[in-house]
């Protein structure tokens, strides 16, 4: 064999030989470190995404369990988790139900949540909250579903993180949770009724990733592939479009066919504050379109920011990446000022 061939056979024999080598070694290597407990590589986010996959979670409840599994207080079997309704006042006033996730639910003393905070700026009305942190849209519909025929006639304040957007396409979250599917258009609900033993359903479907090398290097490539902004990573994006639109439809087309007023607050995360990104894009596209009014409180906390000389992350508690009582006091006032705007029929 000439010697210009043999070189390209030793460098494709090469080649093929670094390309089985070395995912089996990056594989020994990342399933020894796991089964030695090394927290750097027992990191979910190394190997799915906090923003849509299903594995992301399953990983989470085996290695990190920062947010535990439901227990039986607080297991819901048709929404998956929940807390105990929030208290009516005795006298009659108007309801408003402020419904939503961990932005709506609030952290800290009840009194500085933002459903409170709105309250005691409306005095004609009961604002409940019915925020549920872990919540994603489809569960928030679910919820509307759950509580509507015991506050007729009540206004629905819909309160939705972007990243809600994500949750809807999840089976397991903070447990196991309902979804729904699209099916020739129309939503399927699933998963329902949730189980009560997480730990049982998570044996039962563990992560289905086959391999932590390959499941790495495609978390890598996705990120790549973005900017480097996970916020950005285009995985599931179209689904989550699809699913969302359908869902936001049956919220709103249930609110007008029970005579409702309805309006949305748009909440964006700590890490979304610089830059508009999809999920902002998507949802006020889609509130638009369905001519939903709608409070973006990024662009009132902003604008607080600027009329006092601070920055927009200051009204973030920097630790748990909400809203800090302050912010929600921003955000209830902005909302109290255009309450008639916002629930005009």
């Amino acid at each position: 064999m000439p010697p210009r061939r043999k070189r390209w056979a030793l460098a494709v024999t090469l080649v093929l030989v670094a390309l089985l080598v070395v995912p089996l070694a990056g594989e020994a290597f990342l399933r020894a470190m796991i089964a030695l407990g090394v927290e750097r590589v027992r990191d979910p986010g190394l190997y799915a995404d906090w923003f849509g996959d299903d594995d992301y979670w399953k990983l989470h409840h085996r290695w990190v369990k920062r947010y535990p599994l439901p227990g039986a207080a607080s297991h819901h079997p048709r929404l998956g988790w929940g807390r105990p309704p929030p208290a009516v006042r005795a006298r009659v006033l108007s309801p408003v139900l402020f419904l939503g996730d961990s932005f709506v639910e609030g952290l800290g003393p009840p009194e500085r949540r933002l459903p409170a905070q709105l309250d005691r700026l409306l005095p004609g009305h009961d604002v409940l909250n019915y925020g549920v942190g872990g919540f994603g849209l489809d569960q928030i519909l679910l919820q509307y579903r759950e509580v509507r025929d015991q506050h007729p006639g009540a206004t629905v304040l819909l309160g939705v993180l972007t990243g809600d957007l994500d949750r809807s396409v999840l089976r397991v979250r903070t447990g196991p949770k309902p979804y729904f599917r699209l099916a020739r258009g129309q939503l399927e609900l699933h998963g329902v009724p949730v189980p009560a033993d997480g730990r049982a359903w998570l044996a039962a479907h563990p992560p289905e990733l086959s391999s932590y090398f390959w499941a790495w290097l495609r978390r890598r490539l996705h990120v790549a592939a973005a900017g480097g902004d996970p916020l950005a990573v285009a995985h599931r994006r179209e689904e989550k479009q699809r699913l969302n639109a359908r869902i936001l439809e049956a919220l709103v087309g249930e609110c007008r066919a029970r005579g409702a007023p309805l309006a949305a607050v748009v909440f964006c995360s700590l890490g979304e504050l610089d830059r508009v990104r999809w999920r902002e894009r998507f949802l006020l596209e889609q509130l638009g379109r369905l001519a939903v009014p709608v409070l973006n409180s990024k662009e009132v906390l902003a604008a607080a920011a600027a009329a006092q000389g601070r920055a927009v992350r200051d009204f973030y508690d920097p630790e748990h990446q909400h809203l800090t009582a302050e912010g929600n006091r921003v955000v209830a006032a902005a909302l109290a000022a255009r309450w008639g705007e916002l629930t005009r029929p």
